[in-house]
């Protein structure tokens, strides 16, 4: 993302603060699409799922999310991209949508074809093992890989995901080398870990938790700056002696670009309201997120600090999607 894709976005969430709230009251007359790029079961659907049911109550009309599988995130991206700007089309995001360009190289649909309305939600990345494994600790992981490189296999659930980058983030941090194992999704991953056929896996907390409840999994360390609520007994990777290796993950949905700016302003104040419900902050907390929320300007700024971790990766290792 550019900076002067950046000051745009913010150009636009200004008129939107500004706008008159007269297309409010004619708004929503039909339903509401959420696109998602992920599959069922994975975060991002969980969150849409679960916004969704709240939002339709709250606009009058239904919210059906569709899940647009496939081209690494870029069939739900042309589709929203060729969508009418009318506020019929959400498009779940998270700050890693910075970087679709520098995965995908040249698409068929411009760089801004979306604007971010919120940034809902915080996801935490958690570091999580088969827990006949070994690996107990960041301590343990780091001890083993520099005494026998490649021998840990973690596993990530898709190219350009943070779990995907945040695992040869922490090889450039601790010096270590892994063996990285990327799957299609979280889905897929998931069970392969919890059989043992990779070690263990970097990925978003709400899609490993139902695993770390049952124990089938054993969570090592969150990359947040701060523990996870729904783990409170797992450090950080920074108490665990690797205090560079931390950032929030963040998800939420953008518009196509060009939709009202009334219509932008007001799923906003109508998100935020919903994340202040204690209902839907106690589902969302129970999932493994924690609450963010605010104003448009939150999710555009979130979007430009992805890109500035994760480029850097990215041209490092030279990353395509594939």
């Amino acid at each position: 993302m550019h900076r002067r894709h950046l000051a745009l976005l913010l150009a636009g969430g200004l008129v939107a603060a500004a706008a008159p709230a007269a297309a409010q009251e004619k708004w929503p007359t039909g339903p509401i699409r959420y696109v998602i790029s992920a599959g069922p079961g994975g975060s991002p659907d969980v969150l849409a799922r679960t916004i969704s049911a709240h939002l339709e109550r709250r606009l009058g009309a239904p919210v059906v999310v569709e899940n647009r599988t496939g081209g690494g995130g870029n069939a739900a991206r042309e589709y929203v991209a060729s969508a009418a700007p009318d506020g019929y089309t959400l498009f779940g995001i998270s700050g890693t949508e910075s970087i679709s360009r520098l995965l995908f190289g040249e698409l068929p649909f411009p760089e801004d074809f979306y604007e971010p309305v919120i940034a809902a939600v915080g996801s935490q990345q958690v570091l999580a093992f088969h827990p006949p494994h070994q690996v107990d600790s960041v301590a343990r992981l780091i001890e083993l890989s520099k005494a026998d490189p490649g021998s840990v296999s973690l596993a990530s659930p898709s190219w350009g995901t943070t779990g995907q980058l945040g695992v040869l983030y922490l090889q450039e941090v601790a010096g270590v080398q892994f063996n990285p194992v990327v799957y299609r999704n979280a889905t897929a991953a998931m069970p392969d870990v919890v059989a043992g056929h990779a070690d263990g896996i970097l990925v978003t907390l709400s899609a490993a938790l139902p695993f770390i409840r049952d124990g089938s999994l054993r969570a090592v360390a969150v990359a947040t700056p701060e523990r996870a609520p729904a783990l409170p007994d797992v450090p950080t990777f920074a108490e665990s002696g690797y205090p560079d290796f931390a950032w929030t993950d963040w998800q939420g949905f953008a518009v196509p670009k060009g939709t009202p700016p009334e219509i932008v302003e007001r799923l906003n104040a109508e998100v935020n309201a919903i994340l202040q419900d204690p209902e839907a902050r106690a589902q969302l907390e129970t999932q493994g997120f924690t609450i963010l929320g605010g104003p448009q300007s939150v999710a555009i700024e979130g979007l430009q600090k992805d890109y500035d971790i994760w480029a850097p990766i990215i041209r490092q290792y030279g990353i395509k999607a594939e």
